[in-house]
Parts: C-alpha cells; sequence; structure tokens
C-alpha cells in the first residue's frame, strides 16, 4: 500500500490517486510469458471523460517495457497492451455504472475479454487480435494508478477478487484484508519427510509430517481444499493412509480425507462418519476435492469430488462441525494414527473460503500442473 488509499475492511478500495494506490511484484519467470489470464472485480466512476487506470502491469529492462493495463474512457472499458512501445487494444461498453467482473485471456495471437455482473451473467464478450508477448522478468502491478501516464482510476477496485495467472500458473490471488502474494513453502515441516524441489511430499510417519497450522478463517458460507495424490498399497501395517486432516482433541470432531489400506480407494470421514467413498487409480496421479457448504443457521452439507467427478454429499448439523487452527498434510495429528506412504502434490492443496483462494502451503515458480482443477 502506497500512500493512504481509502480500504474498507471488506477489501474495497477507493480514492485512489498519484500517492494514494496499491502495488506488488509478481515473481520472474525462466522464459517469457505465452499467456497471461487476469481476473478482477470493479465500479467505475460514476463521469469520466479520461484514462483511469483500475489495474496496470508493467515489465521493463532498459529503455524498453511491456505493459498491459485496464482503463475506463467515458462509457468504455479498454484493455490496452504496450510491448516496446507498439499499441494493441480491445474495449466494451459499460452497460451501467456498476459493479462488473472482468475477465481477460491473453496469448500470442488472440486477446478474449469478458464482462459478468455478480449473477454470473454475461453482458459483454469482445476478442481482438494481439501480437502479444510478455518477455521474461519480474513485473510490478500497480492497482488504481498508471505510474508512467500518471493517470488513476476514479472507481472502486475489489481487491480480494484480483486473480492474476501466467502460462497457466497462480502468480497472485487477493484476500478479504487486500493484497496476498502467495508465497512457497509456507507450511512447517516437522521432522524430515521428503519434499522434492517441485513440492512432491513423501516419507511420512509419526513424526514426520507436514503441519500448515491453520485454517486461514473460519469459512461463512463455502470451503474448498482441492489435493493431488499418488495412492499405493500400505505394506507397513493394516492402517489407512491419511492425506489431509483439520483435527481437534476430539476423535469424534474430526474432519479428514484418507486412501484406504489397499490403496484403491480414498474415503472423506466428518465426524467418526464417513460422506462418501471413490475407488482411485493406484501408483498414479488422482485428484480429490472436499467441499463444505453451508444450507442455512442449522444445517450444511459436504461433498466429495475425485477425479473430475461428483461422488456423494451428507448433511450435517453446522454447529457440529469445528473448523480448528490444526491442519495435517500427511498425518492424522494430534494422536497417533493414520500416516500416508504415497506422494501428495503439495503445490495442489488449497483452502478456498467463501469463494477466495486464501491460502496455498506450496507454490514453485515455475511449476506447470499435471493435474486439472474438477471444479
Amino acid at each position: 500500500v502506497v500512500g493512504s488509499p481509502t480500504i474498507s475492511e471488506d477489501g474495497i478500495a477507493s480514492n485512489l490517486n498519484g500517492t494514494n494506490y496499491l502495488k506488488f511484484n509478481i515473481p520472474a519467470f525462466a522464459n517469457d510469458y505465452n499467456s497471461f489470464i487476469v481476473k478482477l472485480r470493479v465500479k467505475p466512476a460514476d463521469t469520466s471523460n479520461y484514462s483511469m487506470w483500475a489495474l496496470s502491469g508493467v515489465i521493463q529492462s532498459g529503455e524498453t517495457y511491456d505493459d498491459f493495463s485496464i482503463y475506463q474512457i467515458s462509457n468504455k472499458y479498454n484493455i490496452g497492451y504496450f510491448s516496446n512501445q507498439s499499441y494493441s487494444w480491445t474495449s466494451a461498453e459499460l452497460i451501467e455504472k456498476k459493479w462488473v467482473n472482468v475477465y481477460i485471456k491473453t496469448e500470442k495471437e488472440k486477446t478474449i475479454v469478458i464482462f459478468t455482473d455478480d449473477s454470473g451473467n454475461v453482458l459483454q464478450k469482445s476478442e481482438a487480435n494481439t501480437a502479444f508477448k510478455f518477455s521474461k522478468g519480474t513485473m510490478t502491478v500497480y492497482i488504481g494508478v498508471n505510474r508512467y501516464l500518471n493517470t488513476v482510476f476514479n472507481g472502486s477496485i475489489d481487491l480480494k477478487s484480483i486473480a492474476i495467472w501466467a502460462d497457466g500458473v497462480p502468480v497472485f490471488n487477493g484476500n478479504k484484508t487486500g493484497l496476498d502474494i502467495i508465497k512457497p513453502d509456507n507450511y512447517e515441516v516437522v521432522g524430515s519427510p521428503t519434499i522434492s524441489e517441485d513440492g512432491i511430499a513423501s516419507g511420512f510417519s509419526d513424526s514426520n509430517y507436514i503441519k500448515i497450522d491453520k485454517l486461514v478463517e473460519a469459512p461463512k458460507t463455502s470451503l474448498n481444499i482441492p489435493i493431488a495424490f499418488v495412492p499405493v498399497k500400505n505394506t507397513t501395517n493394516d492402517r489407512y493412509q491419511c492425506l489431509f486432516a483439520i483435527c481437534t482433541n476430539d476423535i469424534n470432531k474430526r474432519i479428514y480425507l484418507y486412501v484406504a489400506n489397499d490403496g484403491t480407494s480414498v474415503s472423506l470421514n466428518i465426524n467418526s462418519t464417513i460422506v462418501a467413498t471413490s475407488a482411485v487409480n493406484i501408483n498414479n496421479i488422482n485428484f480429490a476435492e472436499v467441499l463444505w457448504e453451508k444450507m442455512d443457521e442449522t444445517q450444511c452439507k459436504f461433498s466429495l469430488y475425485v477425479n473430475n467427478k461428483f461422488i456423494a454429499s451428507k448433511t450435517f448439523n453446522t454447529a457440529d462441525i469445528v473448523f480448528t487452527n490444526d491442519f495435517y498434510v500427511g498425518y492424522l495429528g494430534l494422536t497417533a494414527g493414520s500416516i500416508n506412504y504415497g506422494l501428495i502434490d503439495l503445490n495442489s492443496i488449497k483452502q478456498i473460503i467463501d469463494g477466495n483462494l486464501v491460502y496455498q502451503p506450496c507454490l514453485k515458480i515455475p511449476y506447470t500442473e499435471t493435474f486439472k482443477h474438477s471444479r
């Protein structure tokens, strides 16, 4: 945060100008960017006849620079790209002066821009031919201002909505209190499990595991936890194999996902009740996602998805579900119990709370996902 822009408790930034704005850096990649995706939610100013910059990202090396910008001129949003001072752009009319969600995907020869309202209705979609390629290097992203043209955005920006992907890798995401760069290795290693350079963990035991130490915050409406893993047969003992666990001291008040002893299935257990079980591919990469949804003040629902398929769901009393600060990977935690004998991809684990990605324990850059998010 530069200067003193107005930022509400729920992360809405306004009153931006040349001395009051926000910025962050995206780490450098080894190679040039080939594709770029930006998402954000903005509310335009009531009136304007001049450029106002909602988001401006710049990679600069000497006298040359690459720049992408989202800006408003009168009743239009414009998406512009500068590369060594050559310029291309596409624009879309503003239907009303209200909150809109902006989705931009740009590649070497094409840029797609989609505007939606908060209900997900498409307001406008446009496509332009662009000769676009960002050079490798650290990118500085400015929010609410363009530092090179000294123009500002007079509207409002939902900071928690900002998300950026470079070559398919999530490199930035906002959260409810403002801006949060996703940091690598943001977890506690207990003992000495094996963790490869690209974040693949194995060698778990009662004294060798990963403890995240927190569920970032208690969810109000929803919680998603995805995880990628390679299951194997447990030849050590007859116990099942824990992938992750959210624990309390009460064995009957736990949320955990585990692989069967023989490595052929995965199950979701909530408070000692099995919600769902699904077959998995032993000795191969599998993807699972646990979803919690609040239905009303008294009822909530857990669901399990495995390898792009919905498996099953079960309803619980909301008061019976406890989200604690003890989050374990590869180990049931707190009391001696299940150990995972396969592989777990730490890059895949996320906490998506109330629709916002607020925590990711490991993000190596560059990193190419070997699986696709099932939802």
